[in-house]
């Protein structure tokens, strides 16, 4: 081999090393890059992880706390660093322990398992309800790694819950006191409660009031003469008179008071007038009895007032 053969491979070992190096570079900043990028990954995922509303643990198969984020060390009323080691029993109500284990079976089995509602303790021994979500994550061969588990502190969710509750009860209490009858419909005239007055009064079950619109209890004469007011309920109470047509066919006098809740739902007060109605119509058929004798009696007749000043006389006494 020649001097020129001699550097012509020389220069091809170079090329080829040199090439060699390019690669390895490419490689080195490939990798480099996938780690940057892997650190900026971790880096937004922490972030998520401690700015979370809820309270986030990483917990290992034999239940051991490896982590976890303020807002879980904040629930608990305990220090950061106090919760990473901590058995997660320390926080699991005494009750709850058989219960707590038996789910752990079953994550362990593969089980998916829904959210569930759970009694949960704090560090200095309180308790909390809590809403728990919790799944296993596994390893790029399919194993078991760890358990990761979503808290949320529901205190002020039950709160209100049972706030509600009693709200509810206090307002089933009133509605079934109430000497009136009391109905409540939706915005396409559909009953949506009755109490036990109204029930009584018309001869439906609640149960099938719950089926029924306003106008299916209206005289069907009183709705063609004074259709149902929409636009005087939804700006004020309404009150007016109408004849309410009972399950079995007959007919009653009713004083009704309407007015819009909020949420759309009309309020409707049904007292029975029947009684009342009768009374004044008696009460009309005696006035024009005496009117009739008054005025057709022979001789004069007059009314006087308290201080005998006349207020009335009739047509005999007037000729």
């Amino acid at each position: 081999m020649n001097d020129a053969q001699k550097n012509e491979a020389q220069l091809l070992e170079e090329i080829a090393s040199l090439r060699q190096r390019v690669v390895e570079l490419e490689s080195q900043t490939a990798i480099q890059t996938l780690i940057d990028e892997k650190a900026q990954e971790i880096a937004r995922y922490r972030g998520l992880f401690n700015q979370s509303n809820d309270a986030i643990y990483i917990i290992t198969l034999d239940r051991i706390i490896i982590d976890c984020n303020q807002r879980a060390a904040e629930m608990h009323g305990l220090p950061l660093d106090e919760m990473i080691g901590s058995p997660l029993t320390r926080f699991i109500v005494p009750d709850a322990h058989q219960a707590a284990s038996n789910i752990h079976k079953r994550l362990l089995a593969g089980e998916k398992l829904p959210p569930y509602e759970r009694m949960l303790r704090r560090g200095d021994g309180t308790q909390f309800p809590a809403e728990i979500n919790i799944e296993m994550i596994y390893d790029r061969d399919g194993r078991p790694a760890y358990l990761q588990s979503i808290v949320r502190d529901i205190t002020e969710r039950k709160q209100a819950e049972e706030d509600l509750r009693k709200s509810e009860a206090k307002y089933r209490q009133i509605m079934e006191q109430a000497s009136d009858g009391i109905l409540i419909a939706d915005e396409e005239g559909y009953y949506v409660d009755a109490n036990t007055m109204i029930c009584t009064m018309l001869g439906y079950s609640r149960d099938e009031l719950l089926t029924m619109r306003i106008a299916d209890i209206v005289a069907a004469e009183d709705l063609a003469m004074q259709p149902i007011p929409w636009d005087e309920m939804r700006t004020g109470t309404v009150l007016l008179e109408r004849r309410l047509r009972r399950k079995d066919g007959s007919l009653f006098y009713a004083e009704v008071s309407a007015k819009m809740l909020e949420g759309d739902r009309l309020q409707i007060f049904v007292r029975d007038v029947t009684e009342r109605m009768q009374t004044e119509a008696a009460l009309r058929e005696s006035e024009e009895r005496f009117r009739t004798i008054f005025e057709s009696a022979p001789i004069g007749m007059v009314i006087t007032g308290a201080e005998r000043q006349i207020v009335d006389s009739n047509q005999a006494f007037q000729d």
